[in-house]
C-alpha cells in the first residue's frame, strides 16, 4: 500500500479542505467524498476527523483512527510517517497522547447556570464496565456544586467536552454512559481527563 497517490491528492487540495466550512454545501460534499475515495485507495481500514478551529491562526488537525487492531495502527502510523510537511495542519492519530493543542483546551473554561469551571479540574472514574457490550459507565465530579444546575445540560456539557478531548471513536466504542457525582469516591481510582484518555486508548 502506497501512501503517495494519498498525500498528492491532499497537498493539491488541502486549501480547499482548510476552508471546507466556506464551501458551497455540494462542493464540500463531494470534497470529502474524494478525500474518503483516495484514503480507502491506501487503506480501507482508518478512519478520519478533520477539525477546522474557528480561529484563522489555528491550525487545522487531521486525525486517522481505527478500531483498535494492532496492524491497522501500524498502518495509520506508516501514514503519518509519510506524511509531506504541512505548515497549516496538524496530523495526528487517537492512539497519541494529548497534542499542544489538546494541552491548551484542557484549560478552556466552561459555564453551567453561572457557574464555570476549568476543563482540567473535571475528575473521573470507571464506575461500573457492562459485561455484555464491554462499554465503561464513566463516573464524573466537577469542581463546584451541581445541585441547582439542570442535569440534563449538565451532562450534555460533559459528554461534549468529553468528546472533544478523547475524540467520538473513542466515546462512542468505550463509553456507554457517564454519571455526575457530587463527590468523590473512596475506593476507585480517580484520573484526570488527561489521564482518562490515556487509559481508555489502551483500553
Amino acid at each position: 500500500m502506497n501512501t503517495n497517490l494519498f498525500w498528492s491528492w491532499f497537498l493539491a487540495n488541502e486549501k480547499k479542505l482548510r476552508s471546507i466550512h466556506t464551501l458551497p454545501e455540494i462542493e464540500g460534499k463531494q470534497l470529502l467524498f474524494w478525500f474518503y475515495q483516495y484514503l480507502r485507495c491506501y487503506s480501507a481500514d482508518i478512519g478520519f476527523q478533520i477539525l477546522i478551529k474557528t480561529s484563522s491562526k489555528k491550525r487545522r488537525t487531521l486525525t486517522f483512527f481505527t478500531s483498535g487492531d494492532s496492524e491497522a495502527h501500524q498502518i495509520i502510523s506508516n501514514l503519518i510517517q509519510s506524511a509531506p510537511k504541512i505548515p497549516n495542519w496538524i496530523i495526528s492519530t487517537t492512539v497519541e497522547t494529548l497534542s499542544e493543542d489538546d494541552s491548551e483546551y484542557l484549560e478552556n473554561e466552561f459555564n453551567i447556570n453561572k457557574a464555570s469551571f476549568i476543563t482540567s479540574n473535571i475528575k473521573s472514574w470507571i464506575q461500573h464496565i457492562d459485561p455484555v457490550t464491554n462499554k465503561l459507565i464513566v463516573g464524573i465530579i466537577l469542581n463546584f456544586p451541581t445541585a441547582n444546575i439542570n442535569p440534563e445540560i449538565a451532562h450534555l456539557t460533559v459528554v461534549r467536552i468529553l468528546k472533544e478531548i478523547l475524540g467520538d471513536y473513542i466515546y462512542n466504542h468505550r463509553i456507554e454512559n457517564i454519571i455526575i457525582h457530587n463527590q468523590l469516591p473512596n475506593d476507585k481510582k480517580v484520573f484526570e481527563l488527561r489521564e482518562l484518555k490515556l487509559y481508555l486508548e489502551g483500553y
